[in-house]
């Protein structure tokens, strides 16, 4: 036991943030927990870095598996929120506040994904629904019950705004979506959301300001429409993407002098060179956030090796030059990866 403390405290400098104590907690029980459908790699994996790969946001740092292609990540962030990537849509969304509601997702979730595979099966014992309450039937039950055992879900909040609206109440989505950005104010899903809320109710300036917001918004942390049911038409549409269509189709709305408004409007908004140049000109304005923000931007944007060594240079020359050395040494260590 002492032995796999003292591993957990080189994981915590490796990492070079505070552990949640659940998460301590779980590996000083056991050298590889399982939480529902979530197997968490062993520590010398993680100070390894194996759980990562090339072209990783940076910020993440993901700690297990489901198995099935999705990699569940802590986020460098206030609270440690909890990410799940997947890897056939390349989606990454926050599914919980802190490792501790994670828990209780992961609780959750499984639970449904049981009676949702064997329907016909006999009610479930009082330990399947582990956060008091019915156990959830539908998808939406099951986002309501996640919202209430953690009602800083950013991604079930997102998704129950979209239901609600599609049931026409404009003003309990536009509540929703204020939550989901409140609590994730980085989660560009949330401030796209709460756009099309006010594009769909016609209050176009606050669509616009919603929108504007999301480009302020890491590329790597964002899904898809189709994600939130918002693909009518058949296309699922990159959530930037619909940001920027969404700009164009107001663009004499938009206020002037913006740099991002610039880029929306102008051509290329998202290729590797078009955000490097904005970060370049981000950090001579004194942005330094904003220019970190497009140089990582670049770097979700990157489609083959080229590009990567592109934007990985970027970015470690200017985390070096605003003196991060070790941010800058843990993406030369992801850029070295397969």
């Amino acid at each position: 036991m002492p032995e796999r403390v003292t591993t957990i405290e080189r994981l915590a400098a490796h990492w070079r943030v505070a552990l949640p104590a659940p998460f301590s907690n779980l590996y000083a029980a056991r050298r590889e927990p399982v939480a529902g459908s979530c197997e968490l790699a062993p520590i010398e994996a993680l100070l390894e870095d194996e759980l990562r790969w090339r072209g990783i946001y940076p910020r993440l740092l993901p700690f297990g598996s489901d198995g099935e292609g999705a990699v569940f990540a802590l986020l460098a962030a206030d609270g440690l929120p909890v990410m799940r990537w997947t890897e056939d849509a390349d989606h990454c969304v926050p599914v919980a506040s802190s490792f501790a509601a994670f828990l209780g997702w992961c609780r959750l979730t499984a639970a449904y994904e049981r009676q949702d595979a064997a329907p016909d099966a006999a009610e479930p014992s009082d330990d399947a629904a582990p956060v008091g309450g019915p156990l959830p039937r539908t998808e939406r039950e099951l986002n309501e019950a996640l919202v209430r055992a953690d009602p800083l879900a950013p991604h079930a909040l997102a998704v129950l705004a979209c239901d609600v609206l599609r049931r026409g109440d404009a003003g309990g989505a536009a509540s929703l979506t204020a939550r989901a950005a409140s609590a994730a104010p980085w989660f560009g899903d949330a401030w796209f959301l709460r756009g099309h809320v006010g594009a769909t109710t016609g209050h176009a300036a606050e669509a616009a300001a919603s929108w504007l917001l999301a480009l302020r918004c890491p590329i790597a942390l964002t899904s898809s429409t189709g994600a939130y049911g918002l693909d009518a038409d058949g296309d699922d549409v990159q959530i930037p993407e619909a940001v920027v269509d969404g700009l164009r189709a107001m663009s004499g709305a938009l206020p002037t002098g913006d740099p991002l408004v610039a880029l929306a409007l102008g051509e290329h908004p998202f290729s590797v060179g078009t955000r490097l140049a904005l970060a370049l000109a981000l950090e001579a304005a004194g942005d330094i956030g904003g220019a970190e923000r497009e140089t990582h931007n670049a770097l979700a944007l990157a489609t083959d090796d080229s590009a990567l060594d592109h934007a990985y240079d970027a970015l470690i020359d200017l985390l070096r030059r605003t003196g991060r050395p070790h941010d800058a040494e843990r993406c030369r260590r992801d850029a070295e990866l397969a």
